[in-house]
């Protein structure tokens, strides 16, 4: 372990060399607009109807990546992979840029991928008068109690949130 962590110090402290067409920040910023717009994919995904306590169906998109001969983390079982849960700002979904370049490198790195779309979100309709709240976690706390049964070798969870769903993994993370 301390190797590890020595060898990412040494990285932390390289000097950083841009590409010579992008030696200004602002020409980074949009260099890599320009590369995600031409880059772009559609994600393939399964999509998973999640029925809350209160009654509303929320959706979650499971990636749906090829099984990679490269990595082996020791997993001969999909069932018992760590899960890596990525909580979208309410304004994108699982093909949105961010989430697009994100899941498929966490997917490589052994971890099975959900997205969990809010109440509204990811081309879901509302059944009743009532949408997600910056402090209210409930459903955040409902999908990873959920996703923490899905599995009885349940090894680890890891979420990753994006504007507003990294605000709900902070404050579920201070009520639990």
């Amino acid at each position: 372990m301390s190797q590890v962590v020595k060898y990412k110090l040494e990285e932390a402290h390289k000097l950083y060399l841009p590409n010579v067409l992008l030696l200004q920040p602002f020409q980074q910023t949009f260099g890599g607009s320009i590369v995600r717009h031409y880059n772009s994919f559609s994600i393939r995904y399964k999509r998973e109807k999640f029925k809350l306590s209160d009654g509303e169906v929320i959706a979650l998109d499971w990636y749906c990546g090829e099984p990679l001969a490269h990595v082996h983390m020791g997993y001969e079982n999909e069932d018992i992979k760590p899960i890596a849960l990525f909580v979208a700002d309410v304004r994108e979904d699982i093909q949105s840029p961010d989430l697009k370049l994100m899941i498929p490198m966490a997917f490589e790195s052994g971890y099975r991928c959900v997205v969990l779309n809010y109440r509204g979100c990811g081309n879901m309709k509302l059944k009743y008068p009532r949408l997600v709240s910056l402090y209210d976690v409930q459903d955040t706390e409902e999908v990873v109690n959920y996703l923490k049964s899905k599995t009885n070798a349940f090894k680890c969870l890891v979420a990753i949130g994006f504007g507003f769903g990294g605000n709900q993994i902070i404050n579920y993370l201070i009520k639990i």
